[in-house]
């Protein structure tokens, strides 16, 4: 069965499926970055006896592992549901693959690992995404062909089994918030105690767990045998039993002791110790092991893990259950960072395969939270060590020495730094034997390395005493810290805004070592989108090399990225001192896709790197929004439109007035305008895109304004414009002949009664240019798709192109680009369920929709490339993979449109598996395929809508044209 799927799955092609029982000499090519992480990911998949590991291959990214094989077809016993369930369970809880695939000799079973295993009594039974095939199905291939999983597509044709709230990483969280809450119900005053004791329940459970095998295959254990009992007073071996018989506290004083872990993990305060002396145990007893008695969850809380599996960073995550409210991120602006996110951040900023030259590197959190960056750099560092070790594992010296030498931290809450120290600790011992944790670990206090201070206190103290080779983390978001120091203090130019993040970006630059590397997670719209950050990042650019800033904003809403709260977030990656402005700086745009939804991977497909000069970086303050929108050719488009006068031009050359109407807020000192009380008044939302809705105005009953504005602007003839994108993509404005009033969300335009017309004409314009308009105020707009998905600021209505002598008008394939940004890209921007870019291409409209790309492709190439009756035509097309994937061949010779390739057919199904086949047995596998073969050149591309867009089609031909020109055509 086995061999039998291998074959029909396309398994059995480009070394994707490897297997876990490999020689010492597996580690391979240690600067490939394939082979490093994949060599790490099969040692875990050891460790959960998987036989095999299926890959997924990236250039210039890490794999990543997609599912597991338990071979079980040489056996003459068939595995248990039972037996699976821990598997899955176990499989679960390491957060590792989404799926687990089970042979035997005339079946296979695939079971969903990301989700827990189903509860019957107090064992487990697998839930499944197959439950038992004694053949490879058809359905079997189209879900889970090797061609599905290596393009992406599986993300998407699961997604629906893989939702993050049944992960582990989620449920956890979410039982030990109501575990807690549970506590605070009766008394709010123990909220730190409660936190300590959750906090360190979830260590020594994780260092029950932990077992291993000696050589002579003796089981070996953390906690001697007889320690509980003799702890418990004979009530029992487990913690549990300490808690049961109130002697709990005597295993902390133990561990804490200077022979023992130590390290202060089990260190209380006074105060808080007296609490927990007189607290009882028995609820938490109950909370925490005792069986529930609903249908879904009958065995213990702690029994639905395997915390031996639990990767470190979801562990550290704990903090965000414990401490974090909606509030506290309100009043604090701290946005704790997801482990997929820091994971990313990590591998971009520590690549695996950069590991030479790298035995004196020191890291900084300068606002460390629950310690996840320090975490993963901590791992990352001695993945670093072994490498530069031939695969070694560092022994428990060598690896203290590690975190003393390089780990660095800093957060103002102590209860931050507590949970970093415990967290490192969890990482160390994951390193470590059963036997090396009990006998030899004395864990290190990091005193002087994890500092509970505010960082700008530390960075007065320590700026110009101590540099680090990466500066990373994710800083708070709130505006207005209230404590923030003279901005001279720690940046060669002026912060706006008081926006702390900023703050610790500048301040960040003044302690990375000449050649080392900065990475915090900011707002976008503080840092790319808005105006007042122009200057700061025209400044910063020109003191710090940007090397690559990854977008998130796209990610902001519906908890994709984040949970408690919703910030647009870009990812900074700098080199203080000299700027080479020949350089380009890396613009990811990181866009929605099932996967993400998931918060195991992030999708980036080959549209969504853009290369930016570094001089229109510093110029064009556009270029980053264009990118959001779609890239290529359209910063070029925007630049163009950019040289015409603007409508502000106009009003400013006619004289008019114009602005935003009054507002009521409540001020000190309010100021009265009898041009505006006892007014007619116009709600905005009586503006559409007909015009005024209702004209029975009411008055204006206000006596006491916080602005209001010049007098012009409500007096006639003038126009209304309501600041919203509707969804007909008309402008909602309005011309109007009477005396209004109006509130800041309209504003308006006011010319003289003799040039009436010519007020007209620009109402007019507005109207029959509506979606041209619109396309450049999503290309240029710093609020509209970024902080707001409709709501516009005055600037983008007044810096409309608009001369009154002439058209504007652009090239008919650029009109294409700006109609996509118009129809389509904004749209999944604000409606990514919905957005027709999602779905697929239909049969019936396959045809039609096929050959417009092509014409358009075709079109941009023989602008360079036509010549006598030779050019590029669209030769074939069609569905592959059961019409998930389409593809597009064009030929250059003089034969009709859609005729064959004088060379024969194209492409057919059996060529798929043969385009993953690369030198020596490594493979790598792409979205995107784009194949040169004699005269023709091939796309295969999934059945989206996105991906065969008329803008999409020019930015393939331009691709197209820069491999041609680069062979010297």
């Amino acid at each position: 069965m086995f061999e039998n799927a291998r074959q029909a799955l396309g398994y059995d092609i480009g070394d994707f499926l490897r297997h876990t029982d490999l020689p010492e000499s597996h580690l391979g090519d240690p600067d490939d970055l394939s082979s490093v992480s994949e060599w790490l990911a099969l040692e875990k998949a050891k460790r959960l006896d998987a036989q095999y590991v299926f890959f997924r291959r990236f250039e210039d990214r890490p794999s990543q592992p997609l599912f597991y094989v338990y071979d079980y077809t040489e056996n003459m016993s068939v595995p248990s549901e039972e037996y699976l369930g821990t598997i899955q369970k176990n499989i679960w809880s390491s957060a590792e693959v989404p799926c687990a695939f089970v042979f035997t000799k005339d079946s296979i079973r695939i079971i969903n690992t990301s989700q827990a295993p189903a509860v019957s009594g107090k064992s487990f039974t697998p839930t499944y995404l197959v439950k038992k095939a004694q053949e490879i199905s058809e359905e079997i291939k189209e879900r889970f062909s090797s061609f599905q999983l290596l393009s992406g597509e599986f993300w998407a044709t699961e997604k629906d089994h893989f939702a993050f709230d049944r992960s582990a990483h989620k449920t956890l969280l979410d039982k030990l918030r109501l575990v807690r809450e549970a506590f605070l119900k009766e008394d709010t005053s123990i909220a730190k105690p409660i936190n300590r004791l959750l906090i360190q329940c979830v260590l020594i459970r994780y260092l029950e767990e932990k077992q291993d095998f000696d050589g002579k295959g003796n089981l070996r254990t953390v906690f001697p045998q007889g320690f509980f009992e003799n702890i418990s007073k004979g009530k029992g071996g487990k913690f549990k039993h300490a808690l049961e018989a109130g002697t709990f506290w005597d295993v902390f004083v133990y561990l804490n002791q200077q022979e023992h872990l130590n390290g202060r993990i089990f260190e209380w305060p006074e105060e808080e110790k007296q609490q927990i002396q007189t607290f009882s145990t028995s609820k938490l007893v109950n909370l925490l092991y005792e069986v529930r008695s609903s249908a879904n969850d009958q065995l213990a809380l702690w029994d639905l893990y395997s915390f031996q599996y639990l990767p470190v960073e979801i562990v550290s995550s704990i903090y965000e259950a414990l401490f974090s409210t909606t509030q506290s991120v309100r009043e604090d602006g701290m946005v704790y960072t997801p482990p997929h996110l820091a994971a990313f951040l990590v591998d971009e900023a520590m690549p695996l395969n950069a590991w030479k030259d790298k035995k004196d590197f020191k890291i900084l959190d300068p606002s460390c939270g629950s310690g996840v960056f320090l975490v993963l750099a901590f791992k990352r560092l001695v993945h670093w060590w072994r490498l530069q070790n031939n695969g070694a594992s560092p022994a428990r010296d060598e690896l203290i020495n590690i975190l003393r030498h390089s780990i660095h931290g800093v957060d103002k809450e102590e209860a931050a730094i507590l949970l970093t120290r415990f967290s490192l600790c969890l990482a160390l011992c994951d390193m470590l034997t059963p036997p090396e944790i009990w006998d030899a670990l004395r864990f290190p206090d990091l005193e002087g390395q994890l500092v509970n201070n505010d960082f700008f206190d530390w960075h007065k103290e320590n700026r110009g005493k101590q540099s680090f080779d990466l500066v990373i983390g994710n800083p708070p978001y709130k505006q207005a810290h209230k404590r923030l120091p003279d901005w001279k203090s720690v940046s060669d130019f002026k912060i706006p805004q008081g926006q702390i993040a900023l703050y610790f970006l500048s301040a960040g630059t003044t302690i990375v070592k000449p050649n080392g590397l900065l990475c915090l997670l900011i707002k976008s719209s503080s840092f790319l989108y808005t105006t007042t950050g122009g200057k700061y990042r025209t400044d910063f650019l020109l003191h710090n090399q940007v090397h690559q800033v990854v977008d998130f904003t796209l990610l902001a809403r519906n908890n994709v990225l984040w949970n408690n709260e919703e910030p647009d977030t870009v990812a900074i990656f700098a080199t203080p001192g000299n700027v080479d402005l020949n350089k380009k700086i890396l613009h990811v745009v990181v866009r929605r896709s099932p996967s993400t939804r998931t918060k195991r991977y992030f999708e980036i497909d080959t549209y969504d790197f853009n290369w930016i000069p570094y001089q229109s970086a510093l110029q064009d303050d556009f270029v980053w929004k264009t990118n959001l929108l779609g890239g290529g050719r359209l910063y070029g488009i925007i630049k163009y439109l950019k040289t015409f006068p603007t409508l502000k031009d106009y009003f400013d050359k006619m004289g008019w007035k114009y602005g935003e109407g009054y507002q009521t807020s409540q001020v000190e000192l309010p100021k009265k305008a009898e041009y505006i009380t006892g007014k007619p008044y116009l709600p905005y939302d009586w503006i559409t895109s007909k015009g005024i809705i209702n004209k029975e105005f009411p008055i204006e009953k206000s006596t006491e304004f916080s602005v209001v504005r010049n007098k012009k602007i409500y007096t006639p003839p003038h126009i209304l414009f309501h600041k919203v994108i509707n969804d007909d993509l008309e402008f909602s404005v309005a011309f109007s002949d009477e005396y209004l009033v109006f509130k800041k969300q309209i504003v308006g335009i006011n010319a003289p009664s003799s040039q009436r017309e010519q007020l007209f004409h620009v109402f007019e314009s507005l109207k029959s240019n509506g979606k041209f308009f619109h396309g450049f105020i999503f290309s240029t707009s710093p609020r509209c798709l970024v902080f707001k998905n409709t709501s516009l600021n005055p600037d983008d209505i007044y810096q409309l192109p608009f001369d009154p002598t002439s058209n504007i008008k652009v090239h008919d394939l650029d009109q294409l680009i700006l109609n996509d940004v118009v129809n389509h890209y904004q749209n999944f921007i604000r409606h990514p369920a919905s957005s027709k870019a999602f779905h697929p291409i239909a049969s019936k409209n396959f045809k039609t929709h096929i050959s417009n790309f092509g014409a358009v492709f075709c079109k941009a190439l023989n602008a360079l490339y036509a010549q006598r009756n030779l050019r590029f035509r669209q030769a074939e097309s069609g569905f592959l993979h059961y019409q998930k994937f389409i593809f597009v061949a064009f030929c250059y010779d003089d034969q009709p449109d859609n005729t064959a390739s004088l060379h024969g057919k194209v492409l057919n199904e059996g060529d798929l598996a043969k385009l993953m086949i690369l030198d020596k047995g490594q493979s790598e596998f792409q979205r995107i395929i784009k194949i040169y073969k004699k005269d023709y050149i091939c796309f295969i591309k999934p059945n989206q809508f996105r991906y065969w867009l008329d803008s999409i089609a020019l930015r393939d031909a331009d691709s197209v044209i820069n491999d041609l020109v680069a062979k010297g055509h």
